[in-house]
């Protein structure tokens, strides 16, 4: 919320503010991710302000056209679990989006199974590998199966990031 007032003097300041279409926030633990989708060429001396604006606010910033989504400034995106595990993420990834309530879900499923270094476990629609990692941490083996090709990738990432 204390970056709306800021970015409204911002969007303010653009050559074209009609070119834009929409901006998302995406409050990550290493910051916050801030996507602007537009609609035409983007104005240098518009991206210059943007730039400028991620900078000095220490944003991630994204910025979509039709031709898809280019990373312009800052780092992955993430959000980490209490035991450690970073899971990175695309601004456009699904995530969950209450941090604390899904490592509360996360540990109370965890409680619940009442897994061991003994057991296997499958994750079906395992996605970044929201549940897998932190299972794959507490069993002999967890195979995550997923449909999205790119998510598939990001799961394999973080389980590689996380040395899992």
């Amino acid at each position: 919320n204390y970056l709306l007032p800021k970015l409204t003097a911002l969007l303010e300041k653009f050559s074209a503010p009609k070119q834009l279409g929409h901006i998302e926030l995406v409050a990550a633990d290493n910051g916050v991710a801030m996507l602007l989708r537009y609609t035409k060429n983007l104005a240098e001396i518009d991206r210059t302000l943007l730039l400028k604006f991620a900078e000095q606010e220490k944003l991630m910033l994204f910025l979509q056209s039709d031709e898809g989504i280019e990373q312009n400034y800052g780092d992955s995106p993430y959000y980490q679990f209490s035991d450690g595990i970073k899971l990175h993420f695309d601004i456009r990834d699904f995530i969950q989006v209450n941090r604390a309530l899904n490592e509360r879900m996360v540990n109370t499923a965890l409680d619940w199974l009442e897994l061991n270094q003994q057991d296997c476990v499958l994750d079906l629609f395992c996605g970044m590998g929201n549940f897998t990692l932190p299972l794959a941490k507490r069993v002999k083996n967890a195979v995550g199966i997923e449909g999205v090709f790119e998510m598939v990738q990001k799961a394999a990432q973080n389980a590689e990031r996380n040395q899992i």
